[in-house]
């Protein structure tokens, strides 16, 4: 998933990148119909979304 308008990257030589390091982890709060929520794992951080108009 990605956000509107975002890029999408494909890297086919190993040399031109360095080696990816391993970021935060997100839990997504499903609330039935969208996902209303999202939690940092790390830091406990809850971000609540607002609805797409």
């Amino acid at each position: 998933m990605r956000c509107p308008g975002g890029e999408c990257v494909a890297i086919f030589w190993p040399d031109l990148m360095d080696i990816p390091v391993q970021a935060d982890h997100f839990d997504f709060h499903w609330d039935g119909a969208r996902v209303d929520k999202v939690r940092n794992c790390r830091s406990k951080t809850i971000f609540a979304l607002s609805p797409l108009h």
